[in-house]
């Protein structure tokens, strides 16, 4: 069956590089009526994305430069540990910049999708939760130089934003979708 969640914790935790692994917050995110959306089935892929990431623990190491100590301790933790310890580290770690980032920055962003695709009847609204989470968005340089507990602090605030979007959308009633 494979290493199991908790017990990936457990062996992180022995690691020198591994400082602590903070839960998850319990967001309690509701159910999102995607039929206020042009393209149902992507907007739930993206919203899905932005819930994954509500969902991801801080995992705290000493690491102060990604490319050339973080990177290859993570493959090096792959040829150790295998697949699903390198997914965890990658993928459930709400401090990796990549989780976040991909909310907010690039083009389009995960919430530029969201925003394009949503013909609910408050697109004013809409917009100004998009703005308000962009504009939230640190450079990666900036980020990179924080200390962990202002990296913490700033994820932690900006997982509040996404909750605030995906609850906005799960408060949308599909009856009254724009026309």
């Amino acid at each position: 069956m494979g290493i199991e969640l908790a017990g990936i914790e457990d062996l992180l935790l022995q690691e020198e590089h591994i400082v602590e692994i903070i839960p998850a917050e319990s967001w309690g995110v509701p159910e999102i009526d995607y039929s206020v959306f042009k393209n149902e089935s992507s907007a739930e892929f993206y919203a899905g994305l932005m819930k994954r990431f509500l969902s991801c623990d801080y995992i705290v190491d000493d690491f102060t430069d990604h490319n050339h100590d973080r990177r290859p301790w993570l493959h090096d933790m792959y040829a150790k540990h295998g697949r699903k310890v390198y997914d965890y580290l990658t993928f459930e770690n709400a401090l990796k910049r990549g989780n976040f980032a991909q909310i907010s920055k690039g083009h389009p962003s995960l919430i530029d999708s969201l925003e394009e695709f949503y013909e609910g009847p408050e697109k004013g609204r809409m917009h100004l939760l998009s703005a308000m989470l962009k504009k939230q968005g640190l450079s990666l340089s900036i980020y990179d130089s924080l200390p962990s507990d202002s990296k913490i602090f700033y994820v932690h605030r900006f997982k509040s934003s996404v909750f605030a979007v995906l609850k906005f959308l799960s408060q949308v009633p599909a009856a009254r979708k724009a026309s």
